[in-house]
């Protein structure tokens, strides 16, 4: 059993913190077995001096006896049969006089007690107590027994733990007082450090644990002042940066980054002796004397310089309270945070304070992050670095700065070939997939060190992260430092990869069943890491997550002993056959249509299958003709990684639609002609991928558009084509009919087997495809008007004869009937009499 050790842990950590650095403590320990040989143990309790109106209580005052059988009880010769037994003493001032006497005490210790704790509190005479001993007890016996086998591991132990606390008077003379301004250590810090003294008429020396410092930025009020170093500033303490240090030491560094300017400052001590610190105002000690007042206005001019770096300034008054101050890297874009963590309970460090500046081009990018720890003043530094397109594309390691302990951009942190590391070492042609290593600088932290548990990055101490070349933005890998990880010649590095594609249906339900997105509104990217575990995400137009999924647990075989990782069952039992349509498009421009898909292969060695079919759209009007014979088909398949080449064989990656697709099909069923112009198989590898067809119209015809020869598009070709072809099927069909009409011949043109009277007043002709409908005319009875009949004959024989006759129709000339029916088969014109309403035969 291990009970003695946990105890006596357990008392020395409970005296730790107890203790605070305000109040006088004392703890003294006696571990020596000598001293059961009958020697007293003598503390001198010695009480602080009650000047400077201090008052003093003791808030623990305790004396703990322990006898035990060692450190860990673990002795194993039986019983120890030890016995201690004293008294404890206290002393007046004079040395002789008791004013206690207590015990006797006796601790035993057997089989089933290896350990005996007394504790006495004497808080009650603490003030009369100056001189206290524990002492053996001889009566009636020996006081100190112990079984031969445990001589050498019975211990006694004695501990006296005494707290005082102090109700001082908060005299003004006691304020501390500020000492110096000057630039941190070691030379070349850009840090500044603000130091404070006690004031030397302070009637006793207070050992403070605790100090609050406040730092004003001051700004000018006056616009006639127009220079830096002369202004005038009113003074508000309530603006002001304040710090509590939760150290005794007197002094404060920090990184200025307001700017250029003045600044003020001022400290007071904070006592702990009131509960609370300094949440209460009984704590607060007086601000340090001499430094602009509340509200108060001030001229202020910069003086003369002082400090090493040539970036402090004294001012025309307040000596040292305000100071002017040079703020480093002005010329740069930087932001600059703060974070203060609380002091260690022990009091073994004060205020922690952690710096942060990020610096930026001029593009407001940034380009180099650095972070300053105020425990061991270490700074460390990460460097980003642009690709040509000007994205944050390659992140260094952070890296403690070599001889460097303050904020303040470094210049060539990550060092390239032609001073510091930028696009032209990994973005360029050259560098593309071999980077360039470095062997200088910061970064060598993680090449040259000594210590083992600091892994190397073999030159290569960065991240590099590249890009989707569609103007996205998108991800597409991400290195890690070190060669295994990192682009370098005739090597595939293991990184994080990103694919981005579209969502089959198929997929979808499978997922989702019946309450399946639709596919065009859902994005799928399937995530690679480093060891080959595959997983896939669904998200949303708005990029939310609607699923993610394990996909494999790795780029082995399932049945491979070299597999680490447990394989999944939907590896095994997953079909993985998808299928993509197709349709519509967006428009480049007024001549050409683009419609793709991006569609995620998800393991090497995957065939994939492209066909293309076609059903061309027609306009119906007198006749049919293909308004799609005029496309120009370009068929691609490309790696998102390399979009510049098309996977498709060549000789199948552009197509025109064939001839017979312009006629209207054989029957005249008016069903389109369905085509498949594309089928193609293809080997693929995991990646990301976009296949697609581009449709071009407005087409020149080869062989025009040439001195010679004007501009025809293949639409215009198309068109002449029908009309030709169906000028001459019309011609032969309407041959007939056209005569008839010429003719005036209705009767021949209805006889005509072509002309199908529908008898509804309208008669049907077929031409190709397609059915004139014509009305049917009918000729009225002849109903003859006999005068209007002779007015006729008349003209006629007016025409022909000189001179005209009469035309007045009772006066008519004898020869007037022969002469009009020369012809005998008219009869003899004697044989007709006329009258006005008829004509007849007499």
């Amino acid at each position: 059993m291990k009970l003695s050790s946990l105890i006596r842990n357990l008392f020395v950590a409970l005296v730790a913190l107890a203790a605070t650095t305000t109040n006088a403590q004392q703890s003294t320990t006696l571990l020596d077995n000598s001293a059961m040989a009958g020697a007293a143990i003598v503390w001198n309790v010695s009480t602080p001096p009650l000047s400077c109106g201090m008052v003093h209580s003791a808030e623990r005052f305790k004396v703990r006896v322990s006898l035990r059988t060692g450190e860990d009880h673990n002795t194993g010769v039986g019983d120890p049969n030890a016995m201690y037994r004293f008294r404890i003493i206290g002393y007046a001032m004079n040395g002789t006089t008791i004013v206690l006497n207590d015990g006797p005490y006796e601790l035993k210790l057997d089989e089933d007690q290896p350990e005996q704790v007394l504790e006495r509190d004497l808080s009650a005479f603490y003030q009369q107590i100056h001189y206290l001993k524990v002492v053996r007890e001889d009566v009636p016996s020996f006081g100190y027994s112990v079984a031969p086998a445990y001589v050498n591991y019975v211990q006694l132990r004695i501990d006296l733990d005494k707290r005082l606390s102090f109700a001082p008077t908060l005299s003004s003379n006691c304020a501390v007082m500020p000492s110096a301004v000057q630039n941190a250590l070691p030379a070349g810090s850009n840090q500044v450090t603000l130091k404070w003294v006690n004031n030397a008429l302070c009637p006793c020396n207070i050992p403070f644990a605790n100090y609050e410092v406040q730092v004003l930025r001051l700004y000018n009020r006056d616009v006639s002042l127009t220079t830096e170093q002369n202004i005038s500033a009113t003074i508000d303490w309530s603006q002001a940066l304040s710090i509590e240090t939760g150290s005794p030491a007197q002094e404060l560094t920090l990184t200025l980054a307001e700017g250029t300017g003045f600044y003020a400052w001022r400290v007071r001590a904070i006592s702990d002796f009131s509960p609370g610190g300094i949440a209460d105002a009984r704590n607060w000690w007086p601000w340090s004397p001499n430094h602009p007042t509340q509200n108060s206005t001030s001229l202020l001019q910069r003086t003369s310089a002082f400090g090493t770096m040539g970036t402090l300034w004294e001012s025309n008054a307040f000596a040292y309270r305000v100071f002017y101050y040079e703020q480093f890297d002005k010329g740069r874009n930087w932001s600059f945070s703060r974070v203060f963590t609380e002091p260690d309970p022990d009091g073994a460090n004060g205020v922690r304070i952690g710096e942060r500046m990020s610096f930026a081009t001029d593009l407001q990018q940034v380009q180099q992050e650095q972070v300053h720890q105020s425990v061991g003043d270490v700074l460390l530094a990460t460097q980003t670095v642009m690709d040509f397109q000007g994205r944050p594309a390659l992140q260094s390691l952070p890296t403690p700065v070599a001889n460097k302990s303050s904020l303040g951009y470094e210049n060539q942190l990550l060092p390239g070939t032609y001073g510091n590391y930028d696009a032209t070492d990994f973005d360029a042609a050259g560098t593309l997939g071999n980077n360039t290593q470095i062997s200088t600088g910061s970064t060598t932290y993680y090449l040259t060190n000594a210590d083992l548990q600091i892994p190397s990055a073999e030159r290569l101490p960065f991240s590099r992260t590249t890009f989707l070349p569609d103007g996205t933005g998108r991800v597409r890998q991400v290195s890690a430092p070190g060669a295994e990880f990192s682009f370098t010649t005739g090597h595939k590095p293991r990184t994080a990869r990103t694919y981005y594609g579209a969502v089959s249906e198929q997929e979808l339900t499978s997922i989702f069943g019946h309450e399946a997105y639709d596919r065009r509104s859902v994005q799928k990217m399937l995530t690679v890491d480093p060891n080959g575990v595959t997983s896939v995400t669904y998200q949303d137009k708005e990029g939310k997550t609607l699923a993610t999924c394990l996909v494999k647990t790795s780029t082995l075989p399932l049945e491979d002993d070299e597999r680490k990782q447990m394989g999944l069952l939907s590896e095994q039992y997953a079909d993985e056959q998808e299928t993509y349509d197709l349709t519509g498009g967006t428009a480049t421009d007024p001549y050409t249509v683009d419609v793709s898909a991006d569609i995620i292969i998800p393991a090497d060695d995957t065939e994939v299958e492209i066909t293309y079919t076609i059903t061309p759209s027609q306009v119906q009007d007198c006749a049919d003709y293909c308004s799609t014979c005029d496309y120009s088909i370009t068929y691609y398949l490309r790696n998102t990684e390399c979009p510049t080449e098309n996977l498709i064989p060549l000789l199948l990656q552009n197509d025109e639609l064939p001839d017979p697709m312009a006629f209207p099909p054989p029957g005249c069923n008016g069903s389109p002609t369905e085509l498949t112009l594309l089928t193609t198989t293809v080997q693929l590898d995991m990646g990301s991928y976009q296949v697609g067809r581009i449709i071009q119209v407005n087409n020149q015809v080869n062989g025009t558009n040439t001195p010679s020869t004007p501009a025809q598009t293949m639409l215009q070709g198309h068109l002449e084509l029908l009309e030709a072809q169906y000028n001459a099927d019309f011609d032969t069909q309407l041959e007939d009919l056209v005569v008839a009409l010429e003719n005036n011949d209705l009767d021949a043109f209805y006889a005509n087997s072509l002309v199908v009277d529908m008898g509804n007043g309208q008669v049907a002709i077929p031409l190709g495809c397609d059915t004139i409908r014509l009305p049917k005319l009918e000729c009225p009875p002849c109903v003859i008007d006999a005068d209007t009949l002779l007015h006729y004959f008349i003209s006629v024989y007016n025409e022909a004869f000189d001179p005209d006759i009469t035309t007045d129709l009772n006066n008519l000339p004898t020869n007037f009937w022969s002469d009009f029916f020369s012809y005998p088969e008219s009869g003899a014109p004697s044989n007709f009499t006329y009258s006005h309403s008829t004509l007849s035969d007499s």
